[in-house]
C-alpha cells in the first residue's frame, strides 16, 4: 500500500503544477444507491477537518458532473462524504 500511495501522491502534485484546470475528488468509502445530494464537500486546504463514511457512488457521479461544468473547484482538491 505504501508503493500505492507514493504513486498516488507523485500523480497528484503532477497534476496540481501543470497549466490545465484540473479538480482532484477524493471519496471516502463508496455506497450503493441513488443520488441523495446530500453529501458534504469539504475542501482540501485545511480550513475544516476531515469527516468520514460513506458517499453513494451516484453521489460521486453527481460532484464529479457538477465540478466539471462549473469553476467552484477549479485547481482545488476535496473530500467527498456524506
Amino acid at each position: 500500500m505504501g508503493a500505492l500511495m507514493a504513486d498516488k501522491g507523485i500523480a497528484d502534485e503532477t497534476i496540481a503544477h501543470s497549466d490545465r484546470d484540473w479538480t482532484i475528488a477524493l471519496p471516502v468509502m463508496f455506497g450503493n444507491g441513488q443520488t441523495t445530494a446530500d453529501y458534504k464537500t469539504i475542501p482540501l486546504d485545511g480550513t475544516q477537518g476531515r469527516v468520514g463514511g460513506r458517499i453513494n457512488r451516484a453521489d460521486v457521479a453527481d460532484f464529479l458532473l457538477s465540478a466539471a461544468t462549473s469553476d467552484l473547484w477549479v485547481r482545488r482538491r476535496v473530500i467527498l462524504t456524506r
